[in-house]
């Protein structure tokens, strides 16, 4: 039972191995399949669609891959850098993704459909998808009425 699942891992990591040298894919919010490289874009955290805690953070995830993949797919140049941090088995690796040279985590962070992940012990939660957005600014409060004079009987009868 074991065998069958190394050659399941083995199989999984030659189709990703093998991936022409030009491919770019969206795996999900945070993973990017770019140039035959899974790379988990650096310090990203994004929405989980896979097991979401919540309807929001399903719609969240959504929304993420689906932003990710029109970044990738309308650049004309995608490029990745790796952070220098090992790369994991099966080649997947830590680092920077940009598109047209705008890097794609910030994009998303800047657009709130990412949050900055968070180092392992760095002593900051991850970001909870699921909690209801914080409040905007305050909005201003409506301007005071008018000042009505009372109005007299003599100036209500018609002259």
């Amino acid at each position: 039972m074991s065998r069958g699942l190394i050659c399941t891992v083995a199989v999984v990591a030659l189709a990703v191995a093998c991936e022409p040298a030009d491919k770019i894919a969206v795996v999900d919010g945070e993973h990017v399949i770019v140039k035959g490289h899974k790379i988990t874009l650096h310090q990203l955290d994004a929405p989980d669609g896979k097991n979401p805690k919540c309807d929001a953070e399903k719609a969240a995830a959504d929304l993420a891959e689906e932003r990710l993949g029109g970044l990738l797919m309308a650049a004309k140049d995608v490029q990745f850098r790796k952070t220098g941090m090992s790369c994991l088995q099966f080649m997947d690796c830590d680092g920077f993704v940009t598109a047209d040279g705008a890097d794609v985590g910030d994009t998303l962070i800047a657009e709130g459909l990412a949050a900055k992940g968070v180092i392992e012990g760095g002593g900051m939660p991850p970001h909870d998808w699921c909690a209801p957005p914080p409040a905007g600014p305050a909005s201003e409060p409506a301007p005071p009425e008018p000042a009505v004079a009372p109005v007299t009987p003599q100036q209500a009868a018609p002259t």
